[in-house]
């Protein structure tokens, strides 16, 4: 996502802000959270790199168990090894602005007839696209030589449960699996080092509290 498309859902959102007056089916909020990531392929395991998921959500109300959300967040994955697999910290951090974009089918409703009604848990499945705009690692990564010719764009499918304290504030949990691959050496096969070392797939935990105005 270049910096044109960036500013377009940046104003979407702020325009689901300005419209909550009038439309009730459209809702917007902050988000803040962490990803726990790892990488496939880097010789590491475990969901060890931690990292922000913060920023803004837009919500609109489809019927009365379904609701749509998306989000423009600034999100870190990447992978970290742990003493036991390395007997040093190999690191590599990838900076993300990411969109997704979710089906939420929702239960359990609360204060039913009143301004304040609400659904207390949901179920979530959608995409999300991510841009990465910033790589580092440290130099012993397993794929510290060619950070640069790391895939820019990720399609991850999602799929998480939220639960809502009340009307406004909530907590939720996602699981994201990258469809695409971070890195592929298969579209280097004249570059013996690109070309020998395996391809990475990224996929992470997301943990985040909200708060719907």
């Amino acid at each position: 996502m270049n910096s044109r498309s960036t500013i377009i859902v940046g104003l979407l959102i702020a325009f689901f802000f300005q419209s909550l007056p009038a439309q009730n089916r459209f809702r917007g909020g902050i988000v803040a959270g962490f990803n726990a990531a790892q990488l496939d392929g880097d010789a590491s395991a475990g969901y060890h790199k931690v990292g922000l998921s913060v920023g803004l959500r837009a919500l609109i109300e489809l019927k009365k168990r379904l609701d749509i959300t998306t989000e423009l967040l600034f999100s870190q994955r990447g992978s970290r090894t742990t003493e036991n697999q390395s007997f040093t910290n190999r690191t590599c951090t990838t900076h993300y602005i990411e969109v997704p974009v979710l089906l939420n089918i929702r239960d359990w409703k609360k204060l039913e007839g009143t301004s304040d009604e609400y659904y207390k848990v949901s179920l979530s499945i959608g995409l999300s696209y991510g841009r990465l705009f910033k790589v580092t690692s440290s130099p012993d990564f397993t794929h510290a030589l060619v950070l640069d010719k790391f895939n820019n764009n990720d399609i991850s499918f999602v799929g998480g449960v939220n639960y809502q304290m009340n009307r406004h504030w909530g907590f939720s949990g996602r699981i994201s699996k990258s469809i695409n691959l971070l890195f592929n050496p298969n579209k280097y096969p004249n570059e013996p080092l690109a070309g020998s070392i395996n391809g990475l797939r990224g996929h992470y935990l997301t943990f985040q509290s909200s708060w719907i105005f």
